[in-house]
């Protein structure tokens, strides 16, 4: 049985690690890279990177291919401190995403550098937040209905 560090040890062994240098350096070169927060909600509400599209981890499987339906555009996972992008990095390559990195040292250490940063306004982030949970609900339903059709044929 593995263990949470056997299991981050295999995921950095298997992906792409680079430092908040790189990225800023990759941003201030003019290339975008898809930015990509696996954080909870309050940590992104909190503040997040400039651009960065909003996974949670937890939902990641569920919800990353309609977030990033290029499987070959590049990449670069965080989370706030370097642990869940991994694992998230892993399970992207896994799902096909070809170009893929995690950034070490997180949010927190992007912060921390004080490199550009973006906050969402409070009720611009409920409503997305809301928005983002009605469409979950939403395929949520679907998924049941079609089980439902298919027991009554």
């Amino acid at each position: 049985m593995k263990t949470r560090q056997d299991m981050i040890d295999s995921a950095k062994a298997v992906i792409q690690e680079v430092t908040i240098q790189d990225v800023k350096e990759t941003l201030e070169k003019g290339q975008k890279p898809l930015l990509l927060d696996v954080r909870g909600r309050e940590e992104y509400e909190a503040g997040h990177l400039i651009d960065a599209v909003h996974v949670p981890r937890g939902l990641l499987e569920l919800e990353v291919e309609k977030a990033l339906p290029d499987k070959s555009r590049p990449v670069v996972v965080y989370c706030a401190g370097g642990v869940r992008s991994a694992l998230a990095a892993q399970t992207l390559k896994e799902m096909g995403y070809r170009d893929v990195a995690s950034m070490l040292g997180g949010y927190d250490e992007w912060a921390g550098a004080q490199y550009p940063v973006e906050q969402q306004p409070e009720g611009e982030a409920q409503a997305q937040i809301l928005e983002q949970e009605i469409a979950l609900l939403e395929r949520q339903i679907e998924e049941k209905r079609k089980r439902l059709t298919s027991l009554k044929e």
